[in-house]
């Protein structure tokens, strides 16, 4: 396993694979729509296929359980 990547959320170096961090569980990748590419969870568009991807951003409000999008 090769630690090349830090964790956006916690820092902590996770292996370039992981889809998520094992630390914190903190999405690191996701499949890009279109052609099924695994990409950057912060990229808008896909390197591959060009495809653009929305981009949705939450925040904590009190409880740790409940996100509002904004």
């Amino acid at each position: 396993m090769s630690y090349k990547e830090k964790c956006s959320n916690c820092y902590t170096l996770v292996s370039q694979d992981e889809l998520y961090c094992p630390f914190c569980n903190e999405q690191l990748k996701k499949k890009c729509q279109r052609c099924n590419k695994l990409i950057e969870i912060d990229w808008r568009y896909c390197p591959f296929c060009g495809e653009f991807k929305e981009i949705v951003n939450y925040k904590y409000e009190g409880n740790k359980n409940f996100v509002k999008r904004f």
